[in-house]
């Protein structure tokens, strides 16, 4: 068969038809963002060390990386020959030292404990530390998106975010403080409990998940999550319940469009409690005109109504 004769149905598909096709699968939308932070992540702040990933250590001659350094060999070690990884008695004998009052980072150190073991404590901790904010930016990335549906504006807050003045500072000296990733993930879940997406069963099991891993990594950072959680539940359950957080009617789920986010929710509560906010006025002037000009009743017919809503 000659090449004039090839049927229509076997010419290629045009380069920018086949780039599109590509770039709109799910994972790779998904993945992609994280590959992008990376990228600028080595070239930003890893330039000094990606040649030199064993000899050389990223940030400043501060002496408190070292600590992590020491935990990345400690816990595997611990581990493997059935020690106490908390009493660590190598160091500062002969007492030792108590490793529960120390920033030792367990997660960090067994989640890295092949590449350790192969490359060394140096490496990992190089790779722990240019990990840390495109990590955290990938994460609020799918957070963001999740909430908006906005890829594009999903990108700036993940960039804001990882690459904030925070998360760059602290990755110089402090990994256990530059290593957020966590955080946002915690908010992704309990976006996606309140959507339905998934249900109690998974949401608790997955949260206590993240929360445990994030405690075995900076105690500070889940004191932090901690109480800002528990400051945003006691704002919800003075200013939320079951008759006031749509306004008086709940949403049901019938009524929800499938794949609806948050914000979706929100607009349609926001729509309910304004027409119900046109119903109380309209009821306000007709109650006006039958009692010949009493605007007190209506007046606290509507402020008891108001007293029962939370504010905005």
């Amino acid at each position: 068969m000659t090449e004039t004769e090839l049927p229509q149905t076997e010419v290629l598909e045009p380069p920018r038809e086949r780039w599109a096709s590509i770039t709109s699968r799910p994972w790779v939308q998904t993945l992609a963002p994280l590959v992008l932070y990376a990228v600028f992540a080595a070239v930003w702040i890893g330039r000094g060390v990606i040649a030199h990933p064993t000899t050389r250590t990223l940030g400043n001659a501060d002496r408190d990386k070292t600590i992590l350094m020491w935990s990345f060999l400690w816990w595997p070690h611990a581990i493997a020959h059935g020690h106490d990884p908390f009493v660590a008695n190598v160091v500062w004998a002969p007492h030792g030292v108590d490793l529960s009052w120390v920033t030792s980072s367990p997660t960090l150190a067994l989640a890295l404990a092949p590449f350790t073991a192969v490359f060394g404590a140096v490496f990992s901790y190089n790779f722990a530390a240019l990990a840390a904010p495109p990590l955290a930016a990938w994460t609020t990335f799918l957070l963001a998106r999740r909430v908006t549906r906005n890829v594009p504006a999903s990108l700036v807050a993940g960039f804001l975010f990882g690459f904030s003045p925070y998360v760059i500072s602290q990755s110089v000296s402090h990994l256990n403080l530059s290593f957020v990733c966590l955080l946002p993930l915690a908010g992704l879940l309990a976006v996606r409990f309140f959507e339905g997406s998934i249900d109690r069963w998974w949401y608790t099991g997955l949260l206590a998940l993240v929360l445990v891993l994030q405690f075995g990594i900076s105690t500070e950072l889940f004191a932090t999550l901690a109480l800002v959680s528990a400051v945003c539940f006691i704002l919800a359950a003075l200013l939320l319940d079951d008759d006031t957080a749509t306004g008086g009617q709940a949403v049901s789920q019938d009524e929800v469009p499938d794949g609806s986010t948050v914000l979706d929710l929100a607009a349609m509560q926001a729509k309910e409690a304004a027409e119900q906010d046109t119903q109380s006025k309209a009821d306000a002037q007709e109650q006006r005109k039958g009692t010949g000009g009493d605007t007190r009743s209506a007046a606290e017919s509507i402020l008891r109504k108001y007293m029962k809503r939370p504010r905005k």
